[in-house]
């Protein structure tokens, strides 16, 4: 018996076959033939960290960890799925188990195939999703000398390697969490940060401090439009599916990799365990707002928001959200979805031809399924599943993976570790949130060492100042990508409603903002360096 992961996976399926799923931690995605059975095994890790796509056809079973690996063999179409593209324009990054690219599939996280010689799927499952039914009566005490434990193990796990090891650190609370975390176990750590000249897009000041504090060995570098333009074209093409969130984690990445570090500790699943991202609090406040609302006729609703398109929305390119509340009943479901949004679906049929097709982003069975999950729960437990299941899930995950490998760097997300999740989707929800403090929970188990100025403040995304650097260093790229006509035609998108949304950008109207110019320069770029058309 040897020492390595895939030594381990053979050793534990001999012993236990597919019930080893049970009895492994850590991330995953791996395929075992069975010579006996005759059987293909494949699974991924419960939060689905690391990617597995999947295609069967008349010719048999295909897989790989990239699409675009499926793609370079030649024996598919590069045929854009329409569902997807209406999907990706919805929400900033396809949701799976679709994927970009017709008849590929993601095979998300918790689940697995079977498959027999003959690339015939026997069985295709999930083995693993949250319970946040099953709640213990514990003291909040108890819960948060609990977590203190557990993040002090699982961190010391996800630190252990035999190569050099790093820290992304931001100034938000979940980078300094791990780097207090961190510092209980080892003396010496290596952190990195971005910083920017544009202030109000910077964390740098903060993530210096934060290592000064804990007195980390870090590396703080300057991004600005020169960096970008050397390393933009890099990160695009790094890029497995379209995506309006992969740019920055390149950045940080490539950083990373030039120092010498090949493993990183990223506070990825924090807002979303914890209870950081805004959908915990305006779901909410959206269902307030649904309970006044619904009391008026629907016909009223309709004429509202006629109104309000008619009026002061009229020289809008995209639909303001509150028109779209004003315009159908909402569920929490759909409270979600709509926070989550990118482009409405009137903005989506004027872009996209096809989109027309799709009453919905998600298929009526995907709808249920996830309106089955949260069916009962209580709202901030609600919008943990959500956010794990979809944004974490669908679009930070795959971006991560793919611009983490392409730097040939390992990207570890303690805070998704499998025991975490059902230890904080077994305690009461009213743990996790408070009227004056965010992510109480993790600020506690820190002993008090998240500073104030760190978790008292407006919360503000890992992103780059693309609102800024578009109209000016950057603008030959919105021009070049969309202002081409004939290709965007080739897509089946209506070229004069992309310029008409690039002009409304440069003229700075507020309906439209840059992800939502960013997804269209990223989904023309991805379609033209793979050959991927309508």
């Amino acid at each position: 018996i040897g020492h390595s992961d895939t030594e381990v996976l053979l050793c534990a399926y001999l012993k236990w076959g597919t019930s080893l799923l049970n009895k492994i931690e850590g991330m995953f995605a791996f395929a075992i033939w069975d010579s006996n059975k005759k059987e293909l095994f494949l699974a991924t890790d419960p939060l689905g960290i690391k990617p597995l796509y999947w295609n069967k056809n008349e010719k048999g079973f295909y897989f790989s960890s990239e699409i675009r690996a499926m793609l370079n063999t030649n024996l598919f179409e590069k045929n854009l799925n329409p569902k997807s593209v209406n999907s990706f324009l919805a929400y900033g990054a396809v949701q799976g188990p679709d994927t970009i690219i017709k008849n590929i599939n993601l095979l998300t996280g918790g689940s697995l195939i079977k498959v027999d010689q003959n690339g015939e799927i026997i069985e295709l499952k999930k083995y693993w999703q949250p319970n946040f039914q099953n709640k213990t009566q514990v003291k909040k005490t108890d819960i948060i000398d609990q977590l203190n434990d557990l993040m002090i193990k699982l961190t010391r796990e996800h630190l252990n390697s035999d190569v050099p090891t790093g820290l992304f650190l931001s100034g938000g609370i979940d980078s300094t969490a791990l780097a207090y975390f961190s510092k209980q176990i080892k003396t010496e750590i290596n952190s990195f940060s971005i910083n920017f000249d544009e202030q109000q897009w910077s964390e740098g000041e903060l993530a210096k401090k934060t290592a000064n504090i804990f007195n980390l060995k870090h590396t703080s570098t300057l991004i600005d439009t020169n960096y970008i333009k050397e390393s933009l074209f890099e990160a695009l093409s790094s890029l497995d599916q379209p995506s309006i969130d992969g740019v920055n984690i390149y950045i940080i990445s490539k950083i990373i990799k030039e120092c010498g570090i090949k493993v990183a500790l990223s506070g990825l699943g924090g807002d979303e365990l914890f209870g950081g991202y805004p959908s915990f609090t305006d779901v909410p406040k959206g269902i307030k707002i649904e309970k006044l609302i619904s009391l008026a006729p629907n016909f009223i609703r309709g004429k509202l928001k006629k109104i309000l398109l008619g009026t002061l929305e009229k020289n809008y390119n995209v639909p303001s959200k509150f028109s779209q509340l004003l315009g159908q009943k909402n569920s929490q479901l759909d409270f979600y979805l709509l926070l989550r949004q990118l482009y409405p679906k009137e903005t989506r049929n004027d872009l996209f031809s096809a989109a027309g097709e799709y009453s919905h982003p998600f298929s009526s069975k995907e709808l249920d399924e996830l309106e089955n999950l949260t069916l009962n729960l209580d709202s901030t437990d609600a919008m943990t599943l959500l956010e794990l299941k979809l944004y974490c899930g669908q679009t930070l995950l795959r971006d991560s993976d793919v611009m983490g490998m392409a730097n040939s760097l390992e990207i570890r997300v303690p805070f998704l570790d499998k025991r975490l999740v059902e230890l904080v989707s077994s305690i009461p929800a009213s743990f996790k949130l408070e009227k004056n403090r965010v992510k109480p929970l993790l600020l506690d188990a820190t002993r008090g060492n998240i500073r104030n100025e760190v978790w008292n403040r407006p919360k503000m995304g890992f992103v780059f100042p693309f609102q800024t650097w578009l109209k000016s260093d950057l603008k030959y790229l919105g021009d070049n990508c969309l202002l081409s006509g004939q290709s965007w035609e080739e897509l089946g998108f209506n070229k004069n409603k992309v310029e008409s949304l690039w002009n409304g950008f440069l003229e700075s109207k507020k309906d439209v903002t840059y992800p939502r110019i960013w997804s269209l320069i990223v989904l023309h770029e991805w379609c033209s360096r793979n050959n991927v058309s309508l």
